[in-house]
């Protein structure tokens, strides 16, 4: 490829990088002034971002604005971003990954696995054996357009809508570009604290451009709540606990504040166990998975990494070239980490 059209290529992606942080920011989850939005946009936040960060107590030079996330840290695994944001490709691309079983695409089942699903009766049965599997869209995150497949009552329930037998497979070909993964039967100290959704760990890695090493510059757990079945992410309605890097403790977690006042919660808000004060099991051996995994693609940067730790097994689901930061700087500036602030620095993130 010539320099000229990748210079083309670079512009076109920079300015849809920039489309999607002022669209973002316009729609927001909250309700706001016109000018308010007008204003907060200018200063390189999105409106929801002043009712999460308290710019008054913080040093700015310590957050990581939306801009900055949107647009310049967006631009750190480029061109390579599409090797873990589209899901069938991270998938291949991982060892041990959680992987699917199957691809609708152009109204085809596409086998994706080597006891992947062929067809759309091979579904059905599927679900006259396990009950359920979970529809997933290609790419994009915060839980978007994700579907619990089910058979109750002898219908079948796609998400929430109801589906008459006979119209199913129809309806299910209409996903188009979705993936089929099988239900995760979730055990042990992530389950206990919220049985209903699959609960996440994410953790968010950098590559030292001196040593070419990964290292660790943040972690959360997230868990779901009644509000954001059948998922946990922090958008639907689930809460966050920012984990100590060093002992895997958790702190108080924190919901989305939709009425706009931020809530604590050392207990969960639902089922009332024990989160802040908790420690992540087997968090050494997490940590470490994750740091190895990444130091097979030095090549992508900066990685949140999505991992589900069941029983004393850790597995990943999934991972985002460009996490949200957010859920991290509800709870602190992810720059108060000086070897993060350096790392960023090397790459032209941050000033």
């Amino acid at each position: 490829m010539s320099s000229k059209r990748k210079l083309v290529l670079f512009l076109i992606r920079l300015n849809l990088i920039l489309i999607s942080y002022l669209k973002r920011g316009w729609r927001g989850k909250v309700s706001h002034s016109f000018l308010f939005r007008i204003r907060a946009l200018l200063s390189g936040y999105w409106p929801d971002s002043l009712m999460i960060y308290r710019l008054k107590d913080w040093d700015k030079k310590l957050i990581i604005s939306d801009f900055t996330r949107t647009v310049r840290l967006a631009l750190i695994n480029y061109p390579d971003h599409v090797l873990i944001d589209d899901k069938l490709v991270f998938e291949k691309l991982i060892p041990g990954a959680i992987t699917s079983r199957a691809f609708i695409y152009n109204r085809r089942i596409i086998p994706t696995s080597p006891d992947g699903i062929k067809s759309v009766e091979e579904l059905e049965g599927h679900l006259g054996q396990s009950g359920r599997f979970i529809l997933k869209p290609r790419t994009g995150g915060g839980g978007q357009g994700i579907r619990v497949v089910m058979k109750k009552d002898g219908e079948y329930m796609i998400g929430k809508e109801a589906c008459d037998p006979r119209v199913f497979p129809g309806r299910l070909l209409d996903f188009h570009n979705y993936l089929v993964y099988n239900l995760f039967d979730q055990s042990g100290f992530s389950n206990e604290i919220f049985p209903s959704t699959l609960n996440t760990i994410r953790l968010l890695t950098l590559i030292e451009k001196k040593s070419g090493k990964p290292i660790l510059i943040g972690a959360l757990h997230r868990f779901g709540t009644i509000k954001s079945v059948p998922v946990d992410n922090w958008s639907s309605g689930g809460i966050c606990a920012s984990v100590d890097l060093a002992s895997g403790r958790l702190g108080p977690a924190i919901a989305f504040p939709y009425d706009r006042q931020l809530q604590e919660y050392s207990l969960h808000p639902d089922s009332g166990k024990q989160i802040e004060g908790s420690e992540v099991p087997h968090w050494t051996d997490i940590k470490d998975r994750v740091l190895d995994l990444h130091s097979t693609i030095p090549y992508i940067p900066y990685i949140g990494w999505d991992v589900v730790l069941s029983g004393n097994k850790v597995y990943i689901l999934e991972a985002n070239s460009n996490s949200d930061v957010n859920l991290f700087q509800v709870h602190e500036p992810l720059l108060k980490n000086e070897k993060a602030r350096s790392v960023f620095k090397s790459y032209g993130a941050i000033k």
